[in-house]
């Protein structure tokens, strides 16, 4: 370790070793020596290995570009092994040279063994630290328990679960506390205090299999379980399953032995104790009844609906191949299924968290937990019948519940009528359940509509009813967070998350975490979809910024646009579960969204419409199923409609639907979902859609490919992002007004050429070059088309910056066409090409594509523009109160400041602040740079006693008063006074002034 240590950080290729890439050329980032080595190396001086995600390398030299691992398992873009497997041979044939692999393994093994992965085999004194657990190497052997009041100590059981309880109260932001409604108080137990929601029941653990398992035993533990304990009187707390798949026992106000009124139970006709009439079917641990010795059991009557609603049946018992459970409705049997989870992991479908098993703290816990989706009932009596087998030779648990789309809100709300306090526990981990996306990381997502249900109807009835959030990121709360006092976000807590909300809630601990990004007030607020009404910097575009998201190609993580009567392809939508799919037939455009499995899934387009008015939405599906099916159609967030689907009988059928909108002149977010009240169990296709005036027909389409490319018809295709060749053709930023990354400058000489695939449907095109020709005269290349050329000739501009739309008449067929843009040695070249579009006849070069927000990412991008957010970046409430105060500001000898203020604990208990400083711009300005009004400069967080002050000082890093100099490529200090602000966010009216000296 000693000699790599001190060794230089740059790869050591000398002049018999493989060079990097040019970094004109087109990256992978697992392949790019700037990133890798200029900057982590460099610039940064890290001493850390890099690895890939799943197997991302595209090259086994990857390895000598500065990637030191790539991850196990098959390439999954060709589905064959993995091209690290290449690097044994390409070290013994000398093309990566054994220097840089032995690099590349000690930057591994440095940091294995600064954590501790590595241990010592011998008995020496020397061996401090032999790694393993007692002596046991191999992962096999468990840490040691250790003393439950260690404390946050390495080593032990009980010593993690600490650090990881701590990591959670830490982490958790309050984002809203009105009126000190939290935390719970005893005079609040006395009174007595409601939850709901699945989260309070189930904790968020470990949410996917790409994070720590954690103990299972102790992820298991949940909200619902420690309030009750930590405040020693569990008869405080009422909860309802509302929206959980344990479900309420069925009451015996639904239970009848009679088709004419309710008589309360159910007959049991077999087993033990028959006959006999049973008020309920709760026989766990847990409940009064307690469990069910051997037999056969069986129930019958009937299941009484009060009104019309959605039904699926439950039933939870202990496991094992001796427990039997069948179940009818009507005459029909259920089919038992895994119930739907209630929070699954980052990839949409995937990881999802088990609920096969029952938790603790509602009903007996570790049950085998089945659904049965019944579906629409329709109000009055519904024969039932129940049987149970236990063939084993002790006593087990059985228990038959219900959950009900409307009914599980209503009771929810009425049980939190009257109480002193009310608690919604909710959340959503992914783009399929979350109605807008997130955690495509570039959106905020709602809530489900069912989960926004719940927290309304709760908040109508308690006037002091807080949400506990559990996400990964921010959220939309614009329709809700007006009808509750708190918010309480506990992101995705982990193992002890259970543990650590329980204890947040009744105030055994004080939250101090902070929000690290801006939750903005709705999904649209965001740098690539919000209307601007002003450039960031200049030379900008107003209105909105669709590239941003993902330069000119097509992205999933924005919603894409479907003009008004045109036809809009299902598969090109915003999906958020859904998948493109391509195995029915006479699909139109590349293929279909297929599925609407689960709760939530959704398709999203953005529509803008020249004026207000009612217009139809039609959408053209296939439903294979031997019944009607149904989607949700909502604007923006307005209420939802039905969207009936009838069958449309065998595959390659396809119909059309439609619901009428009203809209107002502008873009609006149209959203097609599946939700829990809609008769829809999978299978149903939206091949495309439409929005038309009243009358209009369904537009008309042709079948187009199959395929996706790198460009396609319509958009702006970046020429610099193609095939490039040729000793006098290169990539260059200048001059200005190019879009995209850059401009390939020069075609000097002969052979130079750029090649773009674009696949297109048969039909009459426009070929468009946007290009630059600064020279006195006219300049000529050759176009080549799927091997036909011809001469073009790009006429003379105004000046350097200039730049002008030559338009290039063709007929293509159907299929994937070449487009070349070359000299020959007939040409004159000497231009600049900064993109092509191939578009319809007639239509005009695709709008400018900003491919660049330049330094105004998150919470800069919003303060440039002065919108309003719902929360800022670094805002964390806390149980007591803070005053900021007195910040001067000192230069120190290493370029950087000292920022020294006061804060002031004005509350009544010990609390966390967190301190932020952020710099403003400079008073002398050089040419060109921007600035963002402020940027975070340094943070630190202080513990305070209530009542107590603290002078702290936080240091600013020489860096933090520098910007980048893309002439000189260096960092240079900027000239002038700074703006210096302090407080708790990045909150104008919040922060604290100083200046520099």
């Amino acid at each position: 370790m000693q000699r790599w240590d001190n060794s230089p950080q740059k790869s050591p290729f000398g002049s018999t070793t493989a060079q990097t890439r040019n970094l004109a050329d087109p990256n992978f980032a697992c392949g790019n020596p700037l990133i890798q080595n200029q900057l982590i190396r460099g610039e940064w001086n890290s001493k850390a290995f890099v690895g890939t995600d799943y197997p991302v390398a595209t090259k086994g030299t990857d390895l000598a570009q500065g990637t030191e691992q790539n991850m196990p398992g098959a390439d999954p873009r060709t589905g064959k092994k993995s091209v690290w497997d290449q690097i044994p041979q390409l070290v013994r044939s000398g093309r990566i040279p054994l220097p840089v692999f032995e690099q590349a393994l000690a930057r591994v093994l440095y940091q294995e063994e600064r954590f501790g992965l590595l241990g010592c085999n011998d008995s020496s004194a020397s061996c401090s630290n032999p790694g393993g657990v007692n002596g046991v190497r191999d992962g096999s052997a468990a840490l040691p328990t250790g003393s439950p009041d260690s404390g946050a100590v390495i080593g032990t059981k009980n010593g993690h679960a600490a650090i990881a309880e701590k990591s959670a109260e830490e982490g958790a932001v309050l984002l809203k506390n009105d009126a000190s409604n939290l935390p719970i108080t005893p005079t609040d137990l006395s009174s007595g205090v409601a939850l709901s929601g699945p989260l309070a029941e189930y904790n968020v653990g470990s949410p996917n299999n790409e994070s720590s398992g954690g103990y299972p035993d102790r992820s298991v533990i949940n909200t619902l379980q420690q309030i009750k304990t930590f405040a020693q009187n569990k008869n405080a707390f009422t909860y309802s399953p509302a929206l959980s798949p344990s479900g309420y026992a069925v009451p015996s106000s639904a239970l009848s032995t009679s088709s004419k009124r309710v008589t309360g139970g159910l007959h049991r006709t077999g087993g033990p104790g028959a006959p006999t009439t049973d008020r309920s079917l709760d026989f766990t641990t847990a409940s009064p009844a307690g469990a069910l010795g051997k037999g056969n059991y069986t129930w019958r009557g009937y299941l009484y609906v009060p009104s019309a609603d959605t039904y699926t049946l439950r039933t939870q018992s202990t496991k094992g191949s001796d427990i039997g459970v069948k179940l009818s409705i009507d005459g029909k049997s259920q089919k038992a299924s895994t119930p739907e989870s209630v929070y699954t992991g980052p990839r949409p479908g995937m990881f999802p968290m088990d609920m096969s098993t029952t938790r603790a703290g509602f009903t007996t816990g570790g049950l085998s937990n089945s659904a049965y989706k019944v579906g629409n009932l329709s109000a009055g009596y519904h024969a039932i019948s129940v049987s149970f087998s236990n063939a084993s030779s002790g006593k087990a648990s059985f228990r038959l519940a219900y959950s009900r789309t409307e009914g599980d809100i209503s009771d929810a709300a009425e049980a939190a009528k009257g109480k002193s306090k009310a608690l919604v526990f909710v959340g959503a981990g992914n783009t399929g359940q979350l109605t807008d996306p997130a955690n495509s990381d570039m959106v905020p997502g709602e809530l489900p509509a069912e989960q926004v249900a719940l927290i309304k109807a709760v908040a109508a009835e308690n006037p002091n009813t807080s949400v506990v959030l559990n996400t990964p990121g921010p959220v939309v709360t614009s329709s809700w967070i007006h009808d509750v006092k708190s918010v309480l976000e506990m992101w995705q807590p982990g193992q002890e998350g259970g543990t650590a909300t329980a204890r947040l809630l009744l105030g055994m601990a004080n939250p101090s975490g902070r929000a690290v990004t801006t939750w903005p007030k709705g999904s649209e607020d965001t740098l690539f979809s919000t209307a601007q009404n002003q450039g960031l910097f200049p030379g900008d575009a107003t209105g909105t910024h669709p590239e941003r998201v993902g330069g000119t190609e097509k992205s999933t993580g924005q919603v894409p646009a479907c003009e008004t009567g045109k036809v809009c392809q299902g598969e090109d939508a915003k999906l958020s579960g859904p998948t493109a799919a391509t195995g029915d037939k006479n699909y139109t455009g590349s293929g279909y969204a297929a599925g609407f499995r689960s709760n939530g899934d959704s398709l999203r387009y953005q529509v803008s419409p020249g004026t207000a008015g009612t217009y139809m939405l039609k959408v053209r599906y296939a439903n294979t199923l031997r019944s009607s099916r149904s989607l949700r159609v909502a604007v923006d967030t307005g209420p939802a409609k039905l969207l009936p689907l009838p069958k449309t009988g065998k595959r390659g059928n396809w119909s059309i639907s439609q619901v009428p909108l009203r809209l107002t002149a502008g873009p609006h977010t149209v959203r097609l979902f599946r939700s829990g009240s809609d008769n829809s169990s999978g299978n149903v296709n939206v091949d495309s859609l439409g929005l038309t005036t009243p009358g209009a027909h369904f537009p008309s389409t042709a079948n187009s490919l199959g395929g996706l490319y790198e460009c396609s018809v319509g958009v702006t295709c970046e020429i610099e992002r193609g095939h490039i060749s040729g000793a006098g053709i290169k990539t260059t930023v200048d001059p200005k007004g190019y879009t995209g990354e850059g401009l390939l400058a020069g075609f000097t000489k002969t052979g130079d050429q750029a090649t773009i695939d674009i696949p297109s449907d048969a039909g009459n095109y426009t070929l468009q070059l946007r290009y630059g020709n600064p020279k006195a005269t006219a300049q000529t290349l050759t176009v080549d088309i799927d091997g036909k050329a011809g001469k073009v000739t790009l006429p003379e501009l105004s000046d350097q910056n200039a730049w002008g739309i030559k338009t290039i008449g063709v007929k293509l067929s159907a299929g994937i066409h070449k487009i070349t843009i070359q000299r020959n040695s007939k040409d004159s070249g000497n231009v600049n090409i900064d993109s092509i579009a191939l578009t319809t006849k007639g239509a005009r070069y695709p709008a400018r594509q900003v491919g660049s927000f330049g330094i105004y990412a998150g919470y800069r991008y919003y303060d440039q523009l002065g919108m309003a957010v719902q929360f800022p970046f670094g805002w964390g409430l806390s149980y007591t109160n803070f005053a900021y105060s007195k910040p001067t500001v000192t230069a120190t000898k290493d370029g950087g400041l000292d920022v020294t203020y006061t804060i002031r604990n004005t509350g009544s208990q010990a609390g966390a602040a967190v301190a932020q400083v952020y710099v403003g711009p400079p008073s002398e300005r050089p040419s060109g740079v921007e600035f963002a009004p402020r940027a975070l400069a340094g943070f630190d967080r202080v513990s305070i006693a209530a009542g107590a002050s603290s002078t702290v000082t936080t240091h600013v890093d020489p860096r933090a008063m520098q910007y980048w100099s893309t002439s000189k490529q260096q960092w240079v200090r900027t000239h002038g006074a700074r703006d210096v602000f302090v407080g708790p966010a990045d909150k104008p009216d919040q922060l604290r002034h100083a200046r520099t000296p």
